[in-house]
């Protein structure tokens, strides 16, 4: 926990992800793909155009493209989209 209540997780397969409630920013290790953040966020790599939704910026890496390092990635969870965000460590 942070001094501002968010949540940090640093996982050593993962990035770092940043923040509390219903937005999450997800900070990409090098490696990283939008298919492997959609998996872990959302249970499934098909996911990663929910990830593309909410930053039209990283539109530009196909699946499979690795996304660089420190890359910061919006994760919102909207329960109308069905989102469930992982609090997993």
């Amino acid at each position: 926990m942070t001094s501002d209540n968010s949540y940090v997780s640093d996982h050593s397969k993962w990035g770092q992800v940043e923040g509390s409630g219903l937005e999450r920013t997800y900070v990409t290790k090098p490696g990283d793909t939008l298919d492997d953040v959609a998996a872990f966020f959302y249970g499934d790599p098909a996911h990663r155009q929910r990830l593309i939704d909410d930053n039209p910026e990283l539109a530009r890496w196909q699946s499979g493209d690795q996304v660089p390092g420190g890359t910061r990635i919006k994760v919102s969870e909207d329960a109308s989209r069905g989102d469930t965000v992982s609090s997993s460590e």
